[in-house]
């Protein structure tokens, strides 16, 4: 008959031995240190200064000093000191200061969260089944980085399977989107769960994109301030489709989305002639205008351009004009243009833009800019009262501008733009949304007023082009 257990190797109790009690005890010893075992921790090398008998831990490698030589040993402190006793494979301690268990696998103790766990099926407060064999019945599911990005893989076999995210509604499907029955990414949408609508596609050989159902653009009251090339929206107020495209916004679609009113009268200055187009050429007390550009003028983007002058007589000048009682604003939406160099500063005063000014004086009526010397600002004015924006920009002599006014056709509010040179961001970009003259008795026309206060015959603008229209009319001629 052996002389130890097979397992845990306890002393057996011989027949006839003498003393048989000190084999029980040795045995019990043995048994109490490894049944229910649970210890203080694994993660320390040296023994606890403070350890009292039955204090049990399981020695972490390297142990020293007491410890040495007992890498992953039980040691348990006895009366006489520390006991240890080596581990089989199998064996299980709860680790209490990681309140989790550990296995000992024949060369460490292992916990089930430091080792790769395989489970047939998984259910978070849910029932999994053959098919979907991880459920989860939460408010939500937390996906988190470790330490940088994270991603969401969903692997198919072939390119014909399905690899994609369904959305249900009392699982039945609303909304799929991945690529299911080929390598091109989609995303559909059902009703009923039955019949599903492809509402867009992007293929995996050239990522060109397809929507084969109409799209519908929510739109926007006006368009964007600054927009980019390959933008492309919705104005909810002219009612037309634009893009921006070569530093420049347009109408898209059959007749550039005009309307009965729509209409866009540009006139381009290269002489002295009385007038071009809508606008009509008359002197302010004595001024003139001609075509002989000096060679120190800027030609600008007109190799010609007509100037204008004052004479040695005071708020003497010259303007280019339509009809000053032929339009107002509520009606459909209004744009002006005008493209001018800039020379003098002294005692200038110039007017551009909607407004039936005709002399030095101020207009009554319009939305106009105001340059006064050199300093440019916008106004508006409604039965001569008037609005003048705070902000104001300083011109530069030899300069080249365009200024754009537009007002919406519900005429809530002007917006004023000034470029310089070629630059096609603003150097001057305000709104004003009161005072806008919006009955036939406040009517105005459109054009350039310019005259000096001095008694000097002075240069004052170069006028190389004036347009005036609705904006849909101006954007299919300008587009």
């Amino acid at each position: 008959m052996p002389d130890d257990t097979t397992i845990l190797g306890l002393p057996l109790i011989l027949a006839s031995q003498a003393q048989k009690h000190v084999t029980h005890n040795e045995a019990l010893a043995m048994l109490d240190v490894a049944v229910q075992l649970a210890v203080i921790n694994r993660d320390q090398t040296t023994p606890p200064a403070l350890a009292v008998p039955g204090d049990r831990h399981i020695v972490a490698p390297g142990g020293l000093v007491e410890w040495a030589g007992q890498d992953g040993a039980i040691a348990l402190m006895t009366a006489t000191g520390w006991q240890f006793t080596a581990p089989l494979p199998g064996w299980r301690a709860h680790v209490l200061a990681e309140a989790q268990s550990v296995v000992f696998d024949g060369l460490a103790w292992v916990a089930p969260s430091e080792s790769a766990m395989r489970v047939a099926q998984l259910g978070v407060s849910a029932t999994p089944d053959a098919s979907n064999r991880l459920a989860v019945s939460a408010p939500a599911v937390l996906l988190n980085h470790a330490g940088a990005g994270h991603q969401l893989k969903i692997n198919k076999a072939a390119a014909g399977n399905t690899a994609s995210l369904l959305f249900q509604t009392g699982f039945s499907g609303r909304a799929e989107m991945g690529t299911a029955g080929s390598d091109d990414f989609s995303v559909k949408v059902s009703a009923d769960g039955a019949a599903w609508a492809t509402a867009f596609s992007a293929a995996a050989a050239s990522g060109e994109v397809t929507l084969p159902r109409p799209l519908h653009l929510g739109g926007q009251a006006s368009d964007p301030v600054s927009p980019t090339n390959g933008m492309l929206w919705l104005n909810t107020t002219s009612g037309e489709l634009c893009a921006r495209l070569q530093g420049a916004t347009v109408s898209l679609g059959a007749g550039g989305a005009l309307g009965p009113a729509d209409f866009w009268a540009c006139s381009r200055f290269g002489s002295a002639a009385a007038g071009a187009g809508v606008f009509q050429g008359a002197a302010i007390s004595s001024g003139t205008n001609s075509n002989a550009i000096p060679a120190a003028a800027l030609s600008g983007l007109n190799p010609f351009g007509t100037f204008l002058r004052s004479s040695t007589t005071a708020n003497s000048g010259f303007r280019y004009f339509s009809n000053t009682a032929s339009d107002y604003f509520g009606a459909a939406s209004r744009k002006f243009r005008g493209k001018c160099l800039w020379r003098a500063t002294s005692g200038n005063t110039v007017r551009l833009g909607f407004h039936n000014a005709t002399t030095s004086a101020d207009s009554d009526n319009g939305a106009y800019f105001e340059i006064a010397a050199d300093q440019i600002r916008a106004k508006t004015a409604a039965a001569s009262v008037r609005t003048t924006h705070g902000t104001t920009y300083t011109l530069s002599v030899n300069a080249l501008y365009t200024f754009d006014i537009e007002v919406d056709a519900a005429a809530s509010a002007a917006r004023f733009r000034v470029y310089e040179n070629l630059d096609l961001t603003p150097v001057l970009d305000v709104s004003i949304a009161t005072t806008l003259p919006v009955t036939s008795g406040n009517a105005f026309g459109a054009g350039v007023v310019a005259t000096n206060s001095t008694t000097t015959a002075s240069d004052l603008i170069i006028l190389y082009e004036l347009g005036v229209g609705t904006l849909p009319g101006f954007r299919r001629a300008e587009g």
